[in-house]
């Protein structure tokens, strides 16, 4: 199954607040006092237009948004925020961030975020793209976090 990439709509940020995937909103709890709709629009916002885009389904429906923010002129942070339409898709988005992470890593020579610790499937993905993961200390109390990273 594959989906079509563009530069996410109002109605794509809106569907996606909306229909936000429970660990995704779980991860928000542990990192953000952000409801799931506030958080995509200041992940848009915060995101390179070059790198920001959303990914929907032949139905017309949100698979996921994804970004690079740039926290400084040589390191972004790479973030992924998606439904439950997001399983049925890992494979084809493992594909397209295999190509999008060499021009990421043109960009800015050093990525780094942090993935909440109990998303093992995420954490795995992270780890055939060859990020490196450490522990994280806690941004609040009983929300584990592990920084993903490469950097130059």
């Amino acid at each position: 199954m594959g989906f079509v990439t563009r530069i996410p709509t109002d109605q794509d940020i809106w569907k996606l607040g909306q229909f936000m995937r429970q660990a995704d909103r779980d991860e928000l709890m542990a990192v953000c006092d952000l409801s799931a709709h506030e958080a995509v629009v200041a992940s848009v916002r915060a995101s390179d237009p070059a790198f920001l885009r959303a990914h929907v389904d032949a139905y017309g429906r949100v698979v996921c948004i994804r970004g690079l923010s740039p926290v400084s002129d040589r390191v972004a942070a790479p973030w992924l925020l998606g439904t439950d339409l997001l399983d049925a898709h890992w494979r084809t988005l493992h594909r397209e961030a295999l190509r999008e992470l060499p021009r990421m890593l043109r960009a800015y020579p050093g990525l780094s975020n942090v993935v909440d610790a109990r998303q093992v499937k995420v954490i795995g993905w992270l780890k055939r793209l060859e990020f490196v993961l450490r522990e994280e200390p806690a941004w609040k109390v009983g929300y584990p976090l592990l920084r993903f990273e490469i950097l130059p």
